[in-house]
C-alpha cells in the first residue's frame, strides 16, 4: 500500500530519529562504551558532514524513490540499536547524521506551517521516547528509528536545482530561518541539563517535564503566528526562552521557558513560510542554526557556566532578529496589488497603471505580453518602477516575487520538475486544500498522475490556475492568448481570493464576458481605456490597430 504523502508528517522524522539518540546518549553510550557526549557528538559530525557534502555536491538532487531515501536513517537507527559494538555503531550514527541534511533539503516545501509544527512534532516525540525507555535506551532507540523511517515514507520531492540559486533566491529569510534555527538549539538541551543540574531532576521525570515544554510550544506556534504575525517580533519572542530559563526559580518556570523559546521560533518560520513553499536553502540554514545553537552553548558554559550561558545564548538570536528588520520585506499591506510608475523598456514607454485588490485588467496591442513579462520579473525594465503594497518591487527577478507570493505567472510549467500535479500541488498547500483545488478543475484531476515537466499546454494553464489559487499571490498574470472563453469563472475566482489579475490578449468573448478593465497599447503607450467593455466596443477599438 502506498504511504500517504504528508508533508508535516515527513518533516517530523528527523526531529524523532535525531532529537532520541542525543537524549538517550548517556544510556547509549554506557552500552557502547563510550561516553554519552561521545554518541551526541557522533551524530552531530555526521549532519555536519553531509551539510558539507551537499554544499560541495552544488545541487539538490531530485528521486523519484525519495520516500524511500527518506526512510534510510532510520532504519541506520535501529541497526545502530541492534549492533551496540564501537565500529559498527558510531559508523551507522555518523551515516544516520549524514543522511538528514541531504533529505531535510530536498523534501522542504509542505506549505505554510507544516513544516516547523512537523519538526516540533518530532522533537516531541523523541522526549516521549526518551522518557519511555530511560532504562532501556537501545530498546528505545529501535522504536524511535522505526517511527523515523514510517514518517520519512510519506516525504514528498521539493525542487531541484544549484544551492546557489537557491541561496540567492532565499538570501532575504536566510537570517530570520537561522535565528530560528538557533532559538531551538539554545534552549532545547541546555534546558535539559539545568533541570539535571541545577534542581536535580533524574531520569523520567526530566524527560516528561521537557514534554510538556515541547508540546505546549508546538501547540502555541501557530497560534502566536496569527496574533504576532510580525517576523522580528517573533524572533524576539525565541530569545526570552534561554534568558526565562536562566532566571527561572523553579523547574515549571524553566519548562515555560523552553516553551516560549520554541513557540517563538517556529512561529517565526510559520510566517517564513506563509504564502509560498519553503526553500531547500532554507531548510539547510534552519538546521545550520540548531547546531549553531547547541555549539554556542557549550562554548558559553565553559566560559561563564550554565545558567549564564542560556542568557548570552539569547544574544545571537536577538542579533539575527535585528539584521531580518533590514532583509525581509517590510510587514503591512499600504498600497494597491499592482501599481506601475513611467515603467519603459524597449517595446514600452512610461507606462502607468494601478490594478487594485480584486480587479481584472486586460491588455491588447503591440507589447501586451512583453508588460506581462516585465511584471513577471522575467525581463529587466530600463526604467519607471513596479509596486506591491507599497514595496518597491523593480529589482526582483521571477524567482524571488513568487517565493515571497508577490506574483504568479500563469501558465506555468517548470521544465525541471518532475513531481507528478497532485505532488507539487500538495507541496504548495497541503493536501486538503489541493484536492479542493482538483475539484474545480476536472480536467486538471485527470492529469493528477502526470509529471508536471511533461504535462501539455492546456494542463499548464490549468496548473497555474490552481497554483494560484493555493499560493494566494498579489496579482496574478495570465497569458490569455489561448485562454478558453469557458474559463472565465477561474478569472474571476481568482479575483475573489483579493488579487489583481492581468491578462494579456484574452479573446474578445472572454474580456465581455468579464467585470474587467481593458487598456489598448500603441506604439508602447496605453492609449485608450475602458471600463466593462462590451465585445462591440473591444472590436471597434482594436480595428486596424498596428
Amino acid at each position: 500500500m502506498k504511504a500517504a504523502r504528508v508533508p508535516g508528517a515527513a518533516a517530523a522524522a528527523p526531529g524523532l530519529g535525531l532529537g532520541s539518540l542525543i537524549l538517550l546518549q548517556d544510556g547509549l553510550g554506557g552500552i557502547v562504551g563510550i561516553p554519552g557526549v561521545v554518541v551526541g557528538y557522533m551524530a552531530l559530525s555526521g549532519v555536519l558532514l553531509g551539510t558539507a557534502a551537499l554544499a560541495s555536491a552544488g545541487r539538490l538532487a531530485r528521486s523519484r524513490r525519495l520516500a524511500l531515501v527518506a526512510a534510510v536513517p532510520g532504519l541506520l537507527l535501529v541497526l545502530a540499536a541492534a549492533v551496540p559494538a564501537i565500529p559498527v555503531f558510531a559508523t551507522l550514527v555518523l551515516l544516520a547524521g549524514a543522511a538528514l541534511p541531504p533529505i531535510l533539503a530536498a523534501t522542504h516545501g509542505a506549505g505554510a506551517g507544516r513544516v516547523p509544527v512537523g519538526v516540533l512534532g518530532g522533537l516531541a516525540g523523541a522526549v516521549l521516547v526518551a522518557a519511555v525507555w530511560q532504562d532501556m535506551p537501545r530498546l528505545g532507540l529501535a522504536v524511535a528509528g522505526i517511527g523515523s523511517a514510517v514518517l520519512g515514507l510519506t516525504a514528498i520531492a521539493g525542487e531541484g536545482g544549484r544551492i546557489r540559486d537557491r541561496l540567492r533566491h532565499s538570501r532575504a529569510a536566510l537570517a530570520a530561518h537561522a535565528g530560528a534555527g538557533y532559538a531551538v538549539g539554545a534552549v532545547l538541551l541546555p534546558g535539559a541539563h539545568l533541570l539535571l543540574f541545577r534542581w536535580e531532576v533524574f531520569g523520567a521525570d526530566r524527560m516528561y517535564l521537557l514534554l510538556a515544554a515541547v508540546a505546549a510550544g508546538a501547540l502555541l506556534v501557530v497560534p502566536l503566528a496569527r496574533l504576532v504575525g510580525d517576523v522580528p517580533a517573533l524572533l524576539v519572542v525565541a530569545a526570552c526562552g534561554p534568558v526565562l530559563c536562566a532566571t527561572a526559580p523553579a523547574p515549571a518556570a524553566l519548562a515555560a521557558g523552553v516553551a516560549a523559546g520554541i513557540a517563538g521560533a517556529g512561529a517565526a518560520v510559520v510566517r517564513l513560510d506563509h504564502g509560498h513553499p519553503p526553500d531547500a536553502a532554507c531548510a539547510l540554514v534552519l538546521l545550520g542554526g540548531g547546531l549553531a545553537g547547541i555549539g554556542g552553548d557549550a562554548l558559553a558554559a565553559a566560559l561563564t557556566g550554565a545558567g549564564s550561558a542560556l542568557t548570552v545564548n539569547a544574544i545571537p538570536v536577538a542579533l539575527l532578529a535585528l539584521l531580518s528588520i533590514r532583509t525581509l520585506p517590510a510587514p503591512g499591506r499600504t498600497g494597491p496589488p499592482l501599481a506601475l510608475h513611467r515603467l519603459s523598456s524597449r517595446e514600452l514607454y512610461k507606462i502607468g497603471l494601478v490594478a487594485r485588490p480584486g480587479e481584472i485588467v486586460a491588455l491588447y496591442g503591440p507589447g501586451a505580453v512583453d508588460l506581462l513579462d516585465l511584471l513577471a520579473g522575467e525581463r529587466p525594465a530600463e526604467g519607471g518602477r513596479i509596486l506591491s503594497d507599497g514595496c518597491d518591487i523593480t529589482r526582483l527577478d521571477a524567482a524571488r516575487r513568487a517565493e515571497l507570493g508577490i506574483c504568479r505567472r500563469i501558465p506555468h510549467r517548470p521544465a525541471a520538475d518532475h513531481r507528478t500535479v497532485a505532488e507539487r500541488l500538495s507541496v504548495l498547500g497541503g493536501v486538503a486544500r489541493s484536492h479542493r483545488v482538483l475539484d474545480a478543475f476536472p480536467s486538471l484531476r485527470a492529469r493528477r498522475s502526470q509529471p508536471v515537466a511533461r504535462i501539455d499546454d492546456e494542463g499548464a494553464l490549468l496548473l497555474g490556475f490552481a497554483e494560484a489559487l493555493l499560493a494566494e499571490p498579489r496579482f496574478v498574470l495570465v497569458d490569455a492568448r489561448e485562454l478558453d472563453p469557458a474559463l472565465a469563472v477561474a478569472v474571476t475566482g481568482l479575483a475573489r481570493t483579493g488579487a489583481a489579475v492581468v491578462l494579456a490578449e484574452p479573446a474578445l468573448e472572454l474580456a465581455a464576458a468579464l467585470p474587467c478593465r481593458a487598456h489598448v497599447l500603441k506604439r508602447g503607450r496605453i492609449a485608450k481605456e475602458l471600463v466593462r467593455p462590451t465585445e462591440r466596443q473591444l472590436a471597434e477599438c482594436l480595428e486596424g490597430r498596428p
